[in-house]
C-alpha cells in the first residue's frame, strides 16, 4: 500500500514529457504493473509488444528452408524467435522444413511448442483444415515421447478445431476422454458428421459405457489388442444398422435433449495472435446422456461375450438386452472375422508362401460358405451409406457438402452378375461366333476346328493339349452347356490358367505349384476358387481331390473344352 501511493506522489511530481510513455517501456527498473488477472493485455504493454515483435518475425520466417546440420537440444516452455542460439536456429528451420515433406525427425519440445505457435498463428497452411492435421500429426508423432506437452497439444488441437470452426476427424492421441472439464469429448462427438460411418476409437467407447473395461477378466486374459481392435468396429456396424432402419445412427438416434455451454480460453501457454481470447461453445452432452451410455454398454457386453464364445473362453455375461438382429449381424461378423479357424488359414498360407510344407488334405463345406457368404453380403449392404437412406432433415444439416447432388436413373458403373455378363458376350458376338446356338450341325468345316492341327507343338511335344482326348460327337459343331459356358465367362485369368492346368492332364500337381507361388497362394486355395465359382453357376463342385490329385468331373469336361477352344479373349 506504502509502495503504490509513492509511485502516486512521484508521478505527479515527475516533469511531463512527450515520451514519458515509451519511458516506462524501455526502463527495465519501472515496469508497469500486470493486468488483472483474465484480462488480455493492455495495448502497448511490454507483453503485447513482445508478442507483435514475434509475429512479425513469425511471418518473415514463413518460408526459410533449413539445411542439414546436426541436432541441438532446445526445452523452453514459452520459446520465441530470440530464444534461439544460431545453431538451435540452424536445426529449427532444418526440422521443420523436414516436417513439412513428411519426414520426422529427432527434435525436442521447445521446437515443437515453437512450430505450434506458428502453425495456431496462421503460418505454414492455407486451409484450416491443413493446420489441423499438422497440429494432429505432431500430436501422434511426439505426443509419448513429451506427456507434459502432450495435454497441451491436445487443447490447442481442440481450440483450434473449435476456433476455425472444423469437424474433429479423430479423437486426439492421448488424450483422456473421461476428463468432462475440457468438453473435449462432447465436442467431438457433437463434429461427427452424420452421413458417415461413426468411428469411436476404443478409449471413446470406455468412457461412454458403464461397464469397467479395464477389469474385464476376458481383456485380462491376453485378449486386450483383440478388444481394441473389435469394439470399435462392431460399434460402427451397429451404427450402420440403426441407419438401415430408421435412417439415423447411434449418436442421432440417441441424441440427449440438454446441452452444455463451455467458455473456452484459447491457446492456454501459447504466444498466437489469439492467445487468451475467450470464445463460447455449445454442445451436446453426451457424456452424461443415459440412454446413450445403456446402448453402449449391452452392445460392448455382447461383443464381448461373442468373443469369449470364439475362443473358448469359460464365463459370459449376463443382463444383456440387444436387439436379435443387430446381435446376429454382430455375431456373424465377429465369427468371419476373428475365428481362429480363419487365422489357421491365414497362418497356412503365410508359411506355404515362405516355403514350408503346407496340409495336403483340405475338406470343404460348402453349405457353411454359403451361408456365410449370405450373411457377408448382408453386413456389406448395411456398412453401404446410399444418399437414398439419409433423411432430407439430416442432408439439410451437413455443413460439408458444397455441390449440388445429381440422381441418375440407371448406373453406368453397376455390378453385373455373370450370367448377365454371358448374355452380353453372346449378344455381341464373344461366344455366340463360337457355340452356335442350334442343335444341329453347322456349316464350319470340322478339320478348321481341329485344335490338334492348330498346335504348333504336335510332333515336339509329349504332352496333351488342353482339346486332346475330346470324345467323339463333342466338336465345335455342339453345344456347350449355357451354365458352364456363364461360369467359363466369369472366371478370371488366374482361374483359367488354372482350369488350363486341370485340363491338361499331365504333371497338374507341378503346374498348379507353378501358379499358386506365382500368385502367392497355395493349389488347394486355387483348387477352390474354381470349386466355389462352379458352385455358384453350376450348384455342383467342378474339381475333386484326391490327396494331391485333381480331376475335374466328367459330365462338365465337353462343354469347358468346348469353351476354352472357343472363347474370346479375356478383356481387363
Amino acid at each position: 500500500m506504502f509502495k503504490e501511493f509513492a509511485e502516486l506522489i512521484r508521478s505527479f511530481l515527475a516533469p511531463s514529457s512527450s515520451g514519458s510513455s515509451s519511458t516506462n517501456i524501455n526502463n527495465p527498473k519501472n515496469p508497469p504493473a500486470p493486468p488483472p488477472s483474465g484480462k488480455r493485455p493492455a495495448a502497448g504493454s511490454p507483453r503485447t509488444i513482445s508478442r507483435d515483435r514475434f509475429l512479425r518475425q513469425q511471418a518473415q520466417a514463413a518460408n526459410l528452408e533449413g539445411s542439414p546440420c546436426p541436432y541441438v537440444p532446445f526445452n523452453v516452455q514459452v520459446p520465441v524467435y530470440s530464444s534461439l542460439h544460431p545453431s538451435q536456429r540452424s536445426y529449427y528451420f532444418y526440422w521443420r522444413s523436414r516436417f513439412r515433406r513428411g519426414f520426422y525427425e529427432k527434435t525436442d519440445s521447445g521446437y515443437i511448442r515453437l512450430l505450434c505457435f506458428e502453425i495456431m498463428s496462421g503460418t505454414g497452411w492455407t486451409d484450416p483444415a491443413e493446420g489441423l492435421a499438422a497440429l494432429g500429426t505432431l500430436l501422434a508423432r511426439y505426443g509419448d515421447q513429451f506427456p507434459i506437452l502432450r495435454a497441451s497439444l491436445c487443447l490447442w488441437y481442440r481450440d483450434f478445431a473449435v476456433l476455425h470452426r472444423l469437424r474433429l476427424p479423430e479423437f486426439p492421441a492421448g488424450a483422456d476422454p473421461a476428463d468432462a472439464s475440457s468438453g473435449l469429448l462432447n465436442i467431438f462427438l457433437c463434429s461427427q458428421d452424420p452421413h458417415s460411418p461413426l468411428k469411436l476409437p476404443y478409449e471413446v467407447l470406455e468412457a461412454l459405457i458403464d461397464y469397467p473395461l479395464a477389469r474385464s477378466r476376458f481383456r485380462q486374459a491376453g485378449n486386450d489388442r483383440l478388444m481394441r481392435e473389435a469394439l470399435p468396429r462392431c460399434a460402427a456396424l451397429a451404427d450402420q444398422i440403426l441407419r438401415k432402419e430408421t435412417g439415423k445412427g447411434i449418436l442421432e438416434t440417441y441424441m440427449p435433449a440438454n446441452v452444455s455451454v463451455l467458455m473456452l480460453r484459447l491457446y492456454a501457454g501459447a504466444v498466437t495472435a489469439d492467445t487468451g481470447r475467450t470464445i463460447k461453445v455449445t454442445v451436446r452432452n453426451y457424456q452424461a446422456a443415459a440412454p446413450l451410455r445403456e446402448y453402449l454398454t449391452n452392445l460392448v457386453r455382447h461383443c464381448e461375450n461373442c468373443l469369449r464364445v470364439i475362443m473358448k473362453y469359460r464365463g459370459r455375461l449376463r443382463d444383456i438386452r440387444l436387439d436379435e438382429k443387430t446381435a446376429g449381424l454382430i455375431d456373424a461378423f465377429l465369427k468371419r472375422e476373428y475365428d481362429p479357424a480363419s487365422r489357421k488359414q491365414q497362418e497356412t498360407a503365410d508359411a506355404a508362401e515362405k516355403g514350408a510344407p503346407a496340409s495336403a488334405n483340405m475338406q470343404l463345406d460348402f453349405e457353411k460358405i454359403r451361408n456365410l457368404r449370405i450373411q457377408s453380403d448382408h453386413v456389406r449392404d448395411l456398412l453401404e451409406v446410399n444418399e437414398e437412406d439419409i433423411p432430407d432433415e439430416i442432408r439439410q444439416e451437413t455443413v460439408l457438402t458444397g455441390q449440388a447432388e445429381t440422381v441418375n436413373d440407371q448406373d453406368p458403373y453397376r455390378i453385373i452378375s455373370a450370367r448377365e455378363f454371358y448374355e452380353i458376350l453372346a449378344d455381341e458376338g464373344g461366344f455366340e461366333d463360337s457355340i452356335p446356338t442350334g442343335s444341329g450341325p453347322t456349316d464350319s468345316n470340322p478339320a478348321d476346328s481341329n485344335p490338334a492341327e492348330s498346335s504348333p507343338t504336335e510332333s515336339n511335344s509329349t504332352e496333351s493339349s488342353p482339346t486332346d482326348n475330346i470324345p467323339a460327337g463333342s466338336g465345335p459343331a455342339e453345344e456347350a452347356d449355357p451354365d458352364v459356358a456363364a461360369l467359363y465367362a466369369a472366371l478370371t485369368g488366374l482361374q483359367r490358367e488354372t482350369l488350363t492346368a486341370l485340363l491338361q492332364g499331365s504333371d497338374t500337381a507341378e503346374r498348379l505349384r507353378t501358379l499358386a507361388a506365382g500368385s502367392m497362394r497355395m493349389p488347394e486355395q486355387l483348387v477352390d476358387e474354381l470349386n466355389e465359382k462352379s458352385m455358384e453357376f453350376l450348384g455342383d463342385i467342378l474339381v475333386e481331390s484326391s490327396g494331391e490329385s485333381y480331376e475335374i468331373t466328367e459330365e462338365y469336361l465337353p462343354s469347358l473344352r468346348l469353351c476354352q477352344t472357343h472363347s474370346p479373349a479375356l478383356s481387363t
